[in-house]
């Protein structure tokens, strides 16, 4: 089992200047690494079909890029989820630091992962994070990645980011061929 996590927003309270209202964090879940390859292809096949050069990243594209995206990714996409701290409304447990609370409430929503053998994290090699992140989420190993060189954190950060963006704009502004995606949105609680 294999686990690519991205997030939106900051951890940091609302009241701190320039903090987000919000923190979420998407976690895409692949089987095992025959499955994110050919999510891989998938995607590199519509790299030529969008003329989408860059890195596929929610804030650096058109929006009809990424909603473009989103409805040719979505049939492939088995298993993923999107967990969303609302930090006007809820305070989260202490036990461990807001963005590893939110990881883990993200986890928890998945029903048929009991462990998981690594989780890929976008963002720079911390072994203090690394050492939280494993014992909160029960994974064996955690790594962290520069998302342009991985295909799969690409799409942790566009579901996050897409989830991000309904959530603050409304499902009504959402194309139909993706309010399907909605089940995989959850709220911290």
């Amino acid at each position: 089992m294999l686990l690519f996590c991205d997030e939106s927003g900051d951890p940091g309270l609302p009241m701190a200047s320039g903090a987000t209202a919000y923190f979420a964090v998407g976690i895409l879940c692949c089987q095992d690494g025959a499955e994110a390859a050919r999510l891989a292809a998938v995607q590199e096949g519509l790299r030529s079909g969008l003329y989408w050069r860059g890195e596929f990243k929610w804030s650096k594209m058109p929006i009809e890029f990424r909603m473009d995206y989103l409805i040719h990714m979505a049939p492939v996409l088995r298993s993923y989820r999107v967990a969303v701290w609302d930090k006007q409304r809820v305070v989260l447990g202490s036990h461990y630091r807001p963005e590893v609370e939110v990881m883990r409430a993200c986890m928890d929503s998945f029903d048929h992962i009991e462990s998981a053998d690594r989780i890929v994290i976008d963002g720079e090699s911390d072994t203090k994070r690394s050492s939280e992140i494993r014992t909160a989420l029960g994974v064996r190993e955690v790594r962290m990645e520069r998302s342009h060189s991985c295909p799969q954190l690409q799409m942790a950060d566009m579901l996050v980011g897409f989830h991000a963006y309904a959530w603050r704009k409304g499902w009504r502004k959402v194309p139909g061929g993706l309010h399907h995606l909605e089940v995989n949105l959850r709220w911290c609680s």
